[in-house]
């Protein structure tokens, strides 16, 4: 079951749901996805290359208004850019969640490399 994130538009209600949780694959088609494609225009614009990098992301898409056909390539123009924006950013919040070491605690007797030293006795 992926992590359920709700529209908070009147305009369009519904849900999508990303990855639960964040694989090294996810990661890599994210991270493809967001690089900015030199010599287009249109995808050096940063909002569309990290909408793009959102549409990768969601596994689930139930937002009324907003149809999966309307989210690619020149399909973005008929997206509005205040959604376009309200789904990059929970696509970041998502995104810097998962790659955390505060995300999941590690198994016992395992410390995170940025976990701070034990106090000195």
């Amino acid at each position: 079951m992926g992590r359920r994130i709700e529209s908070p538009f009147t305009e369009w209600p519904g849900h999508i749901e990303f990855p639960e949780p964040l694989l090294g694959r996810h990661y890599k088609a994210w991270a493809r996805a967001v690089e900015l494609k030199r010599g287009n225009e249109v995808e050096d614009i940063p909002l569309f290359a990290q909408y793009r990098g959102a549409l990768v992301l969601v596994e689930t898409w139930s937002v009324d208004g907003i149809a999966p056909a309307d989210l690619r390539d020149e399909g973005c123009d008929a997206v509005p850019t205040r959604f376009m924006s309200w789904l990059r950013d929970r696509t970041m919040e998502y995104v810097a969640e998962q790659l955390s070491p505060k995300a999941s605690p590690a198994p016992s007797g395992i410390t995170s490399p940025m976990a701070s030293p034990p106090p000195s006795p």
